[in-house]
């Protein structure tokens, strides 16, 4: 009878002489979103004679909502799919990739090639080398969404220097890689995560160094501070335009016109730091160079999240 009479009128009067019924119904009005009990009347003998109320038709509103909840959830679902179509295709991708890869290694420590061929192999090589770059990054925003954080005990000291062994190859003897620890180096963080952040930072470094770098150098530095792990990456660089700092995080941005990279290294780091609950933030200054500071709590012990 309450759900026909919310239903059908805007106001009705209800009447019942049976107090555990009255109760009921004055529950009943309390927990309904719709309903508003406003007065109850009682005669001279304090008898119960009327209970008044009043309800809102909400029908229209409650089915948009759950329109609105339908799409939302079909949304996250369209999201979860492309998100594991992408690792998937990115994945496959980058395995024949490295293949091609191993092979041209193969062909340039043990062939004897003419100039002209190896001239070419080398161009081969490095656009093999920015496509692989572009699908790890592609991997690394994949894998920073679907995956939870995964603290353990992380030796920065040794990530930093295997970056700097892997980056040492791609510029000139003469580039100068450097680092500075205050205290252990060892942190309880996500070592896939960090090691994302600091390989995009330094690489960064190494990529937009300056065209004469007989001087060149990238420095990372590690301290604490109230609780909080500070990294510096420094570099004499290129840098950037004053103009153009409030863009550096933004997917696809790539801050100086010699940029070769996707534009999606800092953005990632970003997501990452964010994820992790730190901070990256970025000062530079054209032809001088660039610093890079990450901030980020320091867990006590492993967790898992």
């Amino acid at each position: 009878l309450l759900e026909l009479s919310l239903q059908e009128c805007e106001s009705f009067t209800f009447a019942c002489q049976n107090k555990i019924l009255t109760l009921l119904f004055v529950v009943y009005c309390q927990r309904l979103e719709t309903a508003l009990l406003e007065s109850i009347e009682y005669d001279e003998n304090g008898q119960l004679k009327r209970l008044l109320g009043s309800s809102l038709d909400l029908t229209e509103e409650k089915a948009l909502q759950q329109t609105l909840l339908d799409r939302n959830d079909q949304l996250q679902k369209a999201n979860a799919e492309l998100d594991n179509f992408v690792y998937s295709v990115s994945h496959d991708l980058r395995s024949p990739l490295l293949s091609v890869k191993g092979l041209l290694a193969l062909i340039f420590d043990t062939a004897q090639v003419d100039d002209n061929v190896e001239k070419y192999l080398r161009m081969a090589e490095k656009s093999i080398n920015r496509l692989d770059d572009t699908i790890r990054e592609i991997l690394d925003y994949s894998r920073n969404a679907r995956l939870g954080v995964q603290r353990e005990p992380v030796n920065l000291q040794t990530m930093v220097d295997q970056i700097f062994h892997d980056l040492r190859y791609s510029t000139e003897p003469s580039f100068q890689f450097l680092s500075h620890y205050e205290g252990s180096p060892i942190v309880f963080t996500d070592k896939a995560r960090i090691n994302t952040v600091l390989r995009n930072v330094i690489g960064n470094a190494v990529k937009y160094r300056k065209s004469q770098p007989e001087a060149s150098f990238v420095s990372v530095s590690l301290f604490r501070k109230e609780g909080k792990l500070l990294m510096n990456i420094i570099d004499n660089g290129e840098g950037i335009e004053s103009a153009d700092i409030h863009r550096v995080f933004d997917m696809f941005y790539r801050g100086t016109a010699t940029g070769v990279g996707t534009g999606l290294g800092l953005y990632i780091s970003r997501e990452v730091m964010t994820k992790l609950g730190g901070n990256i933030s970025l000062r530079s200054e054209p032809g001088r160079g660039t610093e890079v500071t990450i901030f980020m709590p320091e867990a006590e012990s492993p967790a898992a999240e």
